[in-house]
């Protein structure tokens, strides 16, 4: 029987938007500086067909889900055109560092007939270290992406599992970002490695809306631990982005396990 695919490409829980299909999403953008820490995004695009171009649309949203202008390859709009030849690629570098650091999502609407795929990658630099690097992937629609997770089709939310390690030199992060047309209600559970519960929150994410926060500072009960996050939401409505963080700056993407 055919399944339903939950929409990622490996690292992240996906969305869906009935009026923009073929959209690309990106959960978590990051620019400025914040601490003496400059972020930086770089967002790479590939055309896979090989036949046919054109101009994709970029749209940048604040935490509030408004149009935020945002620099884009020097350019700063809430909207930015990008020409992707058959075949072709390109880079979108999303920097300022004179800004305060400024975070929030990305949609990137193609035409119909460019098969858009690609990744984004956050960066962080400091005085006096090396600079770290971790992958942001798309999170596109389901004609438009090979499915990785398998949904059951007749299921109305998904719930994915997300490892944490808030323990000795390690801190965990997300980023949520709804992409949906409505306000939505994210159910987020955790427990520790034996299985036993932590907590269970709702977190209210209206229309547009996009939030991240450390997990132990958001919620104590989670600092000293480690274990496992349960995030339900209804299918096609979230975008999900986790990170893991040691104390000496080095950070990595978190990946989603289906329940």
């Amino acid at each position: 029987m055919k399944t339903a695919c939950f929409l990622t490409r490996t690292l992240t829980a996906l969305a869906f938007l009935p009026l923009l299909a073929h959209a690309e999403m990106v959960p978590q953008v990051a620019f400025g500086t914040l601490e003496g820490g400059t972020w930086k995004t770089t967002i790479i695009l590939v055309n896979r067909s090989l036949a046919a171009g054109g101009n994709v649309q970029f749209a940048f949203f604040d935490q509030q889900g408004n149009p935020r202008p945002t620099p884009a390859n020097g350019v700063t709009a809430p909207t930015h055109l990008i020409n992707l030849p058959p075949g072709g690629s390109a880079r979108v570098v999303v920097e300022n560092d004179s800004a305060p650091l400024s975070a929030g999502w990305l949609r990137m609407t193609p035409p119909a007939q460019v098969v858009l795929s690609g990744q984004a990658i956050l960066r962080q630099k400091v005085a006096g270290r090396p600079d770290f690097e971790t992958v942001v992937p798309f999170a596109g629609a389901p004609d438009a992406v090979q499915c990785l997770v398998p949904f059951n089709p007749a299921a109305t939310a998904a719930t994915m599992l997300y490892p944490f390690d808030n323990t000795g030199e390690f801190v965990s992060s997300i980023a949520l970002a709804n992409y949906g047309a409505s306000d939505l209600s994210v159910t987020v559970d955790a427990v520790d490695e034996g299985g036993t519960s932590l907590m269970s929150v709702q977190v209210q994410l209206r229309k547009g809306n996009h939030t991240a926060f450390r997990l132990d500072l958001q919620y104590p009960i989670l600092a000293g631990r480690k274990g496992v996050l349960r995030v339900t939401a209804p299918k096609y409505s979230l975008g999900i982005q986790a990170f893991l963080f040691n104390h000496g700056g080095a950070f990595t993407t978190l990946l989603p396990i289906q329940m």
